[in-house]
Protein backbone atom coordinates (compact mmCIF):
# COMPACT_ATOMS: atom_id res chain seq x y z
CA UNK A 1 0.00 0.00 0.00
CA UNK A 2 2.66 2.60 0.82
CA UNK A 3 4.08 1.15 -2.68
CA UNK A 4 0.95 2.77 -4.66
CA UNK A 5 2.05 5.65 -2.92
CA UNK A 6 5.30 6.36 -3.53
CA UNK A 7 4.27 5.26 -7.10
CA UNK A 8 1.67 7.96 -7.55
CA UNK A 9 4.15 10.65 -6.00
CA UNK A 10 6.67 9.59 -8.69
CA UNK A 11 4.43 9.84 -11.21
CA UNK A 12 2.54 13.06 -10.24
CA UNK A 13 6.09 14.14 -10.18
CA UNK A 14 6.73 13.13 -13.65
CA UNK A 15 3.03 14.69 -14.83
CA UNK A 16 4.08 17.73 -13.45
CA UNK A 17 7.34 18.27 -15.10
CA UNK A 18 5.74 17.99 -18.21
CA UNK A 19 2.71 20.39 -17.69
CA UNK A 20 0.02 17.78 -17.40
CA UNK A 21 -2.69 17.50 -14.69
CA UNK A 22 -3.52 14.42 -12.47
CA UNK A 23 -5.97 12.61 -11.42
CA UNK A 24 -6.15 9.91 -9.19
CA UNK A 25 -9.37 7.08 -8.34
CA UNK A 26 -8.70 6.85 -4.57
CA UNK A 27 -11.54 4.88 -4.16
CA UNK A 28 -9.62 1.24 -3.66
CA UNK A 29 -6.85 3.68 -1.45
CA UNK A 30 -9.35 6.25 0.47
CA UNK A 31 -11.05 3.48 2.98
CA UNK A 32 -8.13 1.61 4.04
CA UNK A 33 -4.89 4.52 4.78
CA UNK A 34 -5.15 8.01 5.63
CA UNK A 35 -4.42 10.37 3.01
CA UNK A 36 -2.63 13.92 2.58
CA UNK A 37 -3.42 15.59 -0.79
CA UNK A 38 -0.32 18.19 -0.16
CA UNK A 39 2.05 15.11 0.27
CA UNK A 40 0.57 13.63 -2.79
CA UNK A 41 0.14 16.78 -4.16
CA UNK A 42 -1.79 15.40 -7.04
CA UNK A 43 -4.17 17.46 -8.90
CA UNK A 44 -7.65 15.72 -8.52
CA UNK A 45 -8.28 13.09 -6.22
CA UNK A 46 -11.55 11.02 -5.85
CA UNK A 47 -13.29 8.27 -4.29
CA UNK A 48 -16.83 7.30 -3.52
CA UNK A 49 -18.94 7.50 -0.74
CA UNK A 50 -20.05 3.53 -0.42
CA UNK A 51 -16.30 2.18 -0.55
CA UNK A 52 -16.32 4.26 2.76
CA UNK A 53 -18.65 2.15 4.03
CA UNK A 54 -21.59 4.78 3.38
CA UNK A 55 -24.30 5.28 1.05
CA UNK A 56 -24.41 5.04 -2.46
CA UNK A 57 -25.01 8.12 -4.74
CA UNK A 58 -22.50 10.27 -3.15
CA UNK A 59 -18.79 10.40 -3.09
CA UNK A 60 -15.47 13.11 -2.92
CA UNK A 61 -13.72 15.19 -5.17
CA UNK A 62 -10.93 17.17 -3.83
CA UNK A 63 -9.29 19.37 -6.50
CA UNK A 64 -6.68 22.43 -6.20
CA UNK A 65 -8.37 25.60 -5.72
CA UNK A 66 -6.33 27.18 -8.87
CA UNK A 67 -7.62 24.35 -11.11
CA UNK A 68 -11.12 24.38 -9.32
CA UNK A 69 -11.49 28.58 -10.02
CA UNK A 70 -10.54 28.31 -13.82
CA UNK A 71 -13.31 25.08 -14.15
CA UNK A 72 -16.63 26.10 -15.46
CA UNK A 73 -19.61 24.11 -13.78
CA UNK A 74 -21.40 21.29 -15.79
CA UNK A 75 -25.06 20.88 -13.86
CA UNK A 76 -27.02 24.36 -13.22
CA UNK A 77 -29.60 25.37 -10.80
CA UNK A 78 -30.21 27.37 -7.21
CA UNK A 79 -27.34 28.92 -5.07
CA UNK A 80 -24.58 27.85 -7.86
CA UNK A 81 -24.73 31.87 -8.44
CA UNK A 82 -23.68 35.08 -8.24
CA UNK A 83 -25.12 37.56 -10.30
CA UNK A 84 -27.85 35.98 -13.24
CA UNK A 85 -28.35 38.40 -16.25
CA UNK A 86 -29.92 37.94 -19.45
CA UNK A 87 -26.74 36.76 -21.70
CA UNK A 88 -24.44 36.46 -18.79
CA UNK A 89 -23.56 34.77 -15.35
CA UNK A 90 -21.17 34.97 -12.63
CA UNK A 91 -20.75 31.72 -10.13
CA UNK A 92 -20.83 31.58 -6.63
CA UNK A 93 -17.51 31.02 -4.94
CA UNK A 94 -15.94 27.17 -4.01
CA UNK A 95 -17.10 24.91 -3.87
CA UNK A 96 -21.05 26.92 -4.08
CA UNK A 97 -20.27 26.88 -7.50
CA UNK A 98 -20.12 22.87 -8.40
CA UNK A 99 -23.07 22.34 -6.09
CA UNK A 100 -26.46 23.31 -7.56
CA UNK A 101 -30.05 22.78 -6.72
CA UNK A 102 -30.77 20.92 -3.40
CA UNK A 103 -28.13 19.06 -2.07
CA UNK A 104 -27.62 15.30 -1.65
CA UNK A 105 -28.07 16.31 2.31
CA UNK A 106 -28.74 12.62 3.69
CA UNK A 107 -26.12 11.12 1.73
CA UNK A 108 -23.47 13.60 3.10
CA UNK A 109 -24.52 13.07 6.98
CA UNK A 110 -24.44 9.30 5.58
CA UNK A 111 -20.57 9.63 4.43
CA UNK A 112 -19.84 11.83 6.93
CA UNK A 113 -20.46 9.48 10.06
CA UNK A 114 -19.06 6.89 7.67
CA UNK A 115 -15.61 8.67 7.83
CA UNK A 116 -15.95 9.44 11.19
CA UNK A 117 -16.19 5.80 11.62
CA UNK A 118 -13.23 4.51 10.01
CA UNK A 119 -11.39 7.13 11.92
CA UNK A 120 -12.60 5.88 15.01
CA UNK A 121 -11.10 2.05 14.09
CA UNK A 122 -7.73 3.89 13.16
CA UNK A 123 -5.94 3.89 9.69
CA UNK A 124 -3.26 1.37 11.09
CA UNK A 125 -5.53 -0.87 12.78
CA UNK A 126 -7.62 -1.89 9.91
CA UNK A 127 -3.99 -1.96 7.50
CA UNK A 128 -2.75 -4.48 10.11
CA UNK A 129 -5.83 -6.15 10.48
CA UNK A 130 -6.45 -6.52 6.75
CA UNK A 131 -2.59 -7.36 6.27
CA UNK A 132 -3.29 -10.73 9.06
CA UNK A 133 -6.39 -11.73 7.38
CA UNK A 134 -4.90 -11.31 3.86
CA UNK A 135 -1.48 -13.60 4.88
CA UNK A 136 -3.64 -16.20 6.58
CA UNK A 137 -6.11 -16.84 3.83
CA UNK A 138 -3.32 -16.65 1.34
CA UNK A 139 -1.27 -19.30 3.13
CA UNK A 140 -4.25 -21.44 3.29
CA UNK A 141 -5.30 -20.95 -0.22
CA UNK A 142 -1.60 -21.74 -1.19
CA UNK A 143 -1.84 -25.07 0.49
CA UNK A 144 -4.69 -26.46 -1.81
CA UNK A 145 -4.44 -28.18 -4.80
CA UNK A 146 -5.19 -26.75 -7.99
CA UNK A 147 -5.69 -23.55 -6.87
CA UNK A 148 -3.55 -20.69 -8.84
CA UNK A 149 -2.84 -17.25 -7.03
CA UNK A 150 -2.44 -14.29 -9.48
CA UNK A 151 -0.51 -11.29 -8.65
CA UNK A 152 2.57 -10.56 -5.74
CA UNK A 153 3.69 -12.23 -3.31
CA UNK A 154 1.86 -12.34 0.43
CA UNK A 155 3.99 -9.87 1.75
CA UNK A 156 3.54 -7.00 -0.95
CA UNK A 157 -0.85 -7.87 -0.93
CA UNK A 158 -3.66 -5.15 -0.57
CA UNK A 159 -6.44 -6.92 1.05
CA UNK A 160 -7.33 -9.00 -1.99
CA UNK A 161 -6.50 -13.02 -3.25
CA UNK A 162 -7.51 -12.97 -7.19
CA UNK A 163 -7.27 -16.57 -7.98
CA UNK A 164 -8.62 -19.45 -10.00
CA UNK A 165 -8.83 -23.27 -9.98
CA UNK A 166 -7.30 -25.89 -12.42
CA UNK A 167 -10.07 -26.52 -14.75
CA UNK A 168 -12.93 -25.01 -12.90
CA UNK A 169 -14.55 -21.57 -14.22
CA UNK A 170 -14.63 -18.83 -11.91
CA UNK A 171 -18.42 -18.85 -11.81
CA UNK A 172 -19.19 -22.81 -10.90
CA UNK A 173 -16.53 -22.20 -8.19
CA UNK A 174 -18.84 -18.72 -6.67
CA UNK A 175 -21.58 -20.54 -7.18
CA UNK A 176 -20.34 -23.57 -4.63
CA UNK A 177 -18.68 -21.43 -2.22
CA UNK A 178 -22.05 -19.73 -2.13
CA UNK A 179 -23.58 -22.96 -0.49
CA UNK A 180 -20.65 -23.06 2.04
CA UNK A 181 -21.89 -19.22 2.72
CA UNK A 182 -18.38 -18.11 1.64
CA UNK A 183 -19.11 -14.77 -1.25
CA UNK A 184 -16.64 -14.18 -3.63
CA UNK A 185 -16.27 -11.64 -7.02
CA UNK A 186 -16.34 -14.06 -10.06
CA UNK A 187 -16.10 -11.49 -12.97
CA UNK A 188 -13.43 -9.74 -15.10
CA UNK A 189 -13.11 -6.97 -12.20
CA UNK A 190 -13.48 -3.94 -14.87
CA UNK A 191 -10.35 -5.39 -16.34
CA UNK A 192 -10.63 -7.50 -19.37
CA UNK A 193 -6.94 -6.39 -20.96
CA UNK A 194 -5.55 -7.99 -17.52
CA UNK A 195 -7.54 -10.74 -17.97
CA UNK A 196 -6.91 -11.24 -21.72
CA UNK A 197 -2.99 -10.86 -20.27
CA UNK A 198 -3.86 -13.99 -17.88
CA UNK A 199 -5.91 -15.21 -20.76
CA UNK A 200 -8.59 -16.03 -18.49
CA UNK A 201 -12.23 -15.25 -19.00
CA UNK A 202 -12.51 -14.56 -15.14
CA UNK A 203 -11.07 -14.84 -12.03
Amino acid sequence: VLGTINDIKAITEVAHEHGAIISVDGAQAAPHMALDMQELDVDFYSFSGHKMLGPTGIGVLYGKRALLNKMEPIEFGGDMIDFVGKYEASWADLPTKFEAGTPLIAQAIGLAEAVRYIESLGFEEIQQHETALTQYAYDKMSEIDGIEIYGPAKERRAGVITFNMTDVHAHDVATAVDTEGVAVRAVHHCAQPLMKWLNQSST
